[in-house]
Parts: C-alpha cells; structure tokens; sequence
C-alpha cells in the first residue's frame, strides 16, 4: 500500500493511500464519524461510514482519544468542504496507541500550565506554525553567512556564575565598564578586534560566525 504524507494528498486524488499521524480531532454523526487527523505536514478530514468498513474498524470511534497514533489507508477524494479541499474514505484503520487524556483542551491555560506541558503545546497548530516560521527565519540568516563567506565555529558554552573570565568580552558591558572603568580601552580594544576581522559575535559563550582565514 502507498504510503504519503497529508501535504501530497492533491496529488494522490482517486489513489488509495495510507496516512500515518495523530488524531487532533472527530466527531459523530449515526452512521457515519469524521476524524481529523494531523501528521506534522497538515491536516485531514478521514470519513468513516458504516458498512463500508468492517464493524470492528467502525466501532473505533468510541475508544480513540485525542494523540493516538495510527495508520489510516483510504481514497483519497476532492471535497471543498473538507480541510485543504480534499478528504480520505476510510477503508481500513490500525491503532498503534491509545493515548492517555490529554491534558491541553480549548478552554483558556496559564502560562505555567503551559509551560510545564511545553512538550504537548507544541503540537498545537498556532505553536506549530511559529515553529516553522522561526526556523525560516534561522534558515534565511545561516543563507546569508554561507553565502556570504561566513564559517561556523562553535565555542564551548560554559554554565557558571560568571560565564567567561574578566579579560574577555562579558555580555553586559555596560556593567562591566562602570565596575572597572580601566576596561574602557581593553573594551573598545575587543571591539576594533572582531570589527577589523569581521567576526559576527553571536553571543561570547555560543557561537561565532568567521570568514575564512580568521583566526
């Protein structure tokens, strides 16, 4: 059976296929119960009819909960009502894991709530799409130092009171300068330095972007 993702599915139309994901959402209706389902590409409506599934298949709608994971193979078939245009009629539907209760509903969280569920609230769609966003962003900022000569070092990190010692450049300068007014000039020093070299100083504890033949 093919396999494919829901992002492909406009060009599997009157194919049969098979989805792997997560249910995100369903809903019943009688004879017949609709399933969202979302594979990190997108998302899909899966209609279930009675009688064109084995009653096994079928009666799977009263014990899928919200994140379980599964395989759903099915046609694949235009419908401008559904999400993206385009829906799957269920053939057949393999539970790999009954999720527990997810904790995360549409009502209102607080922030800690959140936070302390961050692994679950990343897979809604709003925190889904700043993901991509962000990393679009980070793509086109690396396009620019590749194409522009830059080379990647990576530092080490250190994770102590004081991230690196006094003699190199602190992320506060404003407090090491009035501290020790003598690291004015040793500053500025520091300065001219990755100015002259063209050194792109992300942070002093994490990464540096050179251009070749730096040292």
């Amino acid at each position: 059976m093919k396999k494919t993702y829901i992002a492909d599915l406009p060009k599997a139309i009157g194919e049969v296929v098979t989805l792997n994901g997560w249910v995100y959402n369903k809903r019943s209706s009688g004879k017949i119960w609709f399933l969202i389902l979302r594979d990190g590409t997108g998302y899909t409506q899966c209609v279930v009819v009675k009688g064109v599934v084995p009653d096994n298949v079928f009666n799977l709608e009263a014990d899928l909960t919200h994140e379980s994971s599964l395989s759903i193979t099915g046609l694949v078939k235009e419908e401008p009502r559904a999400i993206e245009g385009y829906e799957l009629e269920v053939k057949h539907i393999e539970v790999y894991q009954l999720a527990d209760e997810y904790p995360i509903s549409k009502k209102e969280h607080g922030t800690a709530f959140l936070m302390d569920n961050r692994h679950l609230w990343l897979r809604s769609r709003k925190q889904h799409a700043i993901l991509k966003i962000r990393h679009e962003i980070i793509r086109a900022c690396r396009d620019f130092f590749d194409n522009n000569g830059f080379v990647l070092v990576d530092t080490p990190i250190f994770t102590a009171n004081v991230c690196e010692p006094r003699h190199f450049l602190k992320p506060n300068i404003l407090e090491e300068l009035l501290i020790s007014p003598r690291a004015v000039s040793y500053t500025m020093k520091q300065l001219q330095w990755l100015l002259a070299r063209r050194i792109a100083l992300v942070q002093p504890s994490g990464l540096k972007n050179r251009r070749p033949g730096d040292i």
